[in-house]
């Protein structure tokens, strides 16, 4: 989860992480009013503001922003609650990642809960918070969906960081504020009488077609097929041709 937190003239003061438990800390303000503006991982949604446990639920009003918080004293502390929770595999909402793949750099999300028919509408925002890229994929009712998107090569690089906006079928907007662009690798870690041992960057909840060929310019073949492991799998291919160990292999996602 991200956190700015910005004084009354608007200025954006610090910016801070959480950790894995959801903690974050500001150190070094002044006493003034202040107000604070939350993000998270577009798989994590929103509870009700201001309503029922004040331990569990939301403290900002609207959008993940806070009303002003008035700091009395340098030493003044107050906790103040996001109120995000993970949603079970069949909620509303968007699980989204960008990877580079052989041709390019890819963004994906996983749909949840389509409700009908209609389009997905991924947006790449620029500095100035206006799109300066978007794509559009048609999905159908489904409990779960994957939409894939090609971003152009001048837009997006593996290390960079961007923000996305998802518009689903019915109109509701989805926000990834800073979604890191990952590379797609892989490495040969043994040679063996079984096989060849590789492993690879993965998606979580995906299967992957290894291929191999002689030489490059010829088909590609099939040799197995292997679900993810999370975010890195392993997997010992069988030789494709006994009778040398030499060719190419490439990793396809299903």
């Amino acid at each position: 989860m991200t956190v700015q937190i910005f004084d009354t003239t608007d200025a954006l003061l610090r910016t801070a992480v959480s950790d894995e438990d959801g903690h974050y800390l500001f150190t070094g303000l002044s006493t003034g009013a202040y107000y604070l503006v939350f993000s998270a991982s577009t798989n994590y949604v929103p509870t009700t503001p201001q309503a029922g446990d004040t331990s569990l639920d939301s403290d900002p009003a609207t959008n993940g922003v806070t009303s002003l918080i008035h700091m009395t004293a340098p030493a003044f502390m107050n906790n103040i609650d996001a109120g995000y929770q993970e949603p079970s595999p069949t909620s509303s909402g968007v699980d989204l990642q960008a990877y580079r793949g052989a041709d390019g750099v890819y963004v994906e999300f996983v749909a949840y809960d389509v409700e009908g028919d209609g389009y997905m509408t991924l947006y790449l925002i620029g500095p100035d918070g206006w799109p300066i890229w978007e794509g559009t994929t048609e999905v159908t009712a489904s409990p779960r969906q994957v939409c894939r998107f090609r971003v152009p090569d001048h837009l997006a690089e593996v290390g960079g960081t961007y923000a996305f906006v998802v518009r689903d079928e019915v109109g509701k907007i989805w926000r990834a504020p800073a979604v890191t662009v990952k590379p797609f690798a892989a490495e040969m870690i043994r040679m063996s009488l079984v096989g060849v041992t590789l492993a690879f960057d993965s998606l979580p909840d995906r299967e992957y077609e290894i291929q191999w060929t002689r030489r490059l310019g010829t088909p590609w073949q099939t040799v197995t097929n292997v679900p993810s492991q999370g975010k890195r799998t392993t997997v010992v291919v069988p030789h494709p041709d006994s009778t040398s160990p030499s060719g190419f292999f490439r990793i396809v996602v299903q």
